[in-house]
């Protein structure tokens, strides 16, 4: 499987690193990471790098229920129109003809 180089920028970044990790993925991962990267015109490791910064800085991840949870809850806290849903439904119909 062929893999893209990393570009300069990316060699001199990743040879100020101070550690070196490998990661082993099964194929159908690895060829769907190269299919990304390729598609990015970008290499794979830059994939993979950018993937766990984003895990690391906390970016809510769409599977992840507690974030999702903590969402709910957060916006639970505002105040906002309330109702039976069929008054509420009423409600727009009605704004709807009156234009």
């Amino acid at each position: 499987m062929k893999i893209l180089i990393d570009s300069y920028y990316e060699s001199i970044y990743t040879h100020s690193m101070s550690t070196r990790l490998q990661v082993l993925f099964p194929e159908d991962e690895l060829k769907q990471l190269s299919k990304i990267a390729k598609k990015k015109r970008v290499p794979v490791a830059r994939i993979v790098r950018e993937s766990v910064r984003q895990y690391i800085l906390g970016e809510p991840h769409k599977r992840d229920p507690g974030s999702r949870i903590a969402a709910i809850l957060r916006y639970s806290r505002h105040n906002g129109p309330t109702g039976d849903i069929e008054d509420i439904l009423a409600q727009i119909e009605a704004g709807r003809n009156a234009q």
